[in-house]
């Protein structure tokens, strides 16, 4: 195991759409009282949340997702395999599952959501959300970096090293088989310029 004295941060993440919110992951469940303190400050009104979306299962990430569930009936959006896996880690209603398909799109309010698949980055179910209206890419685990936010929102605002870069992408991808790597013919005939990529693993999203 690697010494991480730099710390780490994990990110949640709320798209406003108009009429209403998207709550993508969450955090471990030890940190449920601040999540929820800050997502309420956010959104107001949990209710108000329309959709949640789940890029990956594990519990640094969805540690608060049943109570999110339990607190806003929001319909959550999984992949085929997370929406079979999810009630060995979670007590979820299957009637709140909404399973995507690779490449599906979902509009949510003012928002235009695609689903891009990407299994064993670094667990089967992994998936990532592009949120092409404002062309974010929220990336599950991946682009992440060890070191905690501190200096700065963005990791053009603070320092950050190859060193932290190749210790995060050995960690996340050691132990997994090659991740998915190809396009499907629309998003390869359609490429999309982005403007963010937000990391849900450790460090800051990245401004592009």
């Amino acid at each position: 195991m690697w010494p991480i004295p730099e710390g780490i941060s994990y990110n949640a993440y709320v798209i406003d759409a108009g009429d209403g919110f998207i709550a993508v992951d969450g955090v471990e469940e030890e940190y449920s009282d601040e999540y929820f303190s800050k997502l309420t400050e956010v959104v107001g009104d949990l209710s108000r949340i329309r959709l949640i979306v789940v890029n990956h299962l594990e519990p640094d990430h969805q540690g608060t997702l049943e109570e999110l569930v339990r607190r806003t009936g929001a319909p959550v959006a999984i992949s085929g395999t997370g929406a079979k896996m999810i009630n060995d880690f979670y007590d979820v209603p299957r009637d709140r599952l909404r399973p995507v398909s690779d490449g599906e799109v979902l509009e949510v309010g003012n928002k235009r959501l695609r689903f891009i698949f990407t299994p064993w980055l670094h667990w089967p179910e992994t998936m990532m959300t592009l949120d092409e209206t404002d062309s974010v890419l929220f990336t599950c685990d991946a682009f992440g970096s060890y070191r905690a936010l501190g200096e700065g929102l963005f990791d053009d605002e603070g320092p950050l090293t190859s060193t932290y870069v190749r210790r995060r992408g050995t960690t996340l991808t050691s132990s997994a088989s090659t991740p998915r790597t190809r396009l499907t013919r629309e998003e390869a005939e359609a490429p999309h310029e982005l403007s963010q990529v937000s990391s849900a693993g450790p460090r800051n999203p990245l401004q592009v």
